[in-house]
């Protein structure tokens, strides 16, 4: 069969099980997508950069598992369901930026569930740039009122 390695993704709403997995992608845009289904992009060698748009409903199982040169996830999706300790499996937290405390919550448990180390979540407020450290899994200090301002918050391990 033929390696897939462009596709145009405007106007697609949802992607299912398996539907990507092993094509030769390098960046990936989705910026009206709803729902990502089970290792929808996995073992993609070639995969860079993906970028998520505001419209995310539903992110599912082990999306990105085993795309090795992955070094950018952006997700700019509010109010996102994901799988809690599932779907950032196989991704490094350095690569991905995040704009909802639900995916920052879900992201915390999937580290905790993998390892006992700290990260650095650096919050960007409307005025000025927070960074705070964060021990996986436990979120004590940061209250939800100081989210709400929130633009993106990017992780990185310490």
């Amino acid at each position: 069969g033929e390696v897939v390695n462009e596709f145009d993704f405007s106007n697609v709403k949802s992607i299912s099980e398996f539907a990507f997995f092993g094509t030769n992608f390098t960046e990936i845009t989705l910026n009206n997508i709803y729902y990502i289904e089970n290792f929808a992009f996995a073992n993609i060698d070639s995969l860079t950069k993906v970028i998520i748009g505001e419209n995310i409903k539903l992110m599912n199982y082990q999306i990105f598992n085993n795309c090795k040169n992955l070094k950018y996830l952006q997700i700019l999706g509010k109010d996102v369901e994901l799988h809690e300790t599932k779907t950032f499996e196989g991704i490094s937290p350095e690569i991905i930026t995040i704009c909802d405390l639900k995916v920052l919550r879900a992201l915390v448990k999937f580290l905790s569930s993998n390892s006992s180390s700290t990260i650095l979540a650096i919050l960007a407020f409307a005025e000025r740039i927070n960074v705070l450290s964060v021990k996986y899994g436990v979120l004590p200090f940061i209250k939800v009122k100081d989210l709400s301002t929130i633009s993106c918050i990017k992780l990185c391990s310490l």
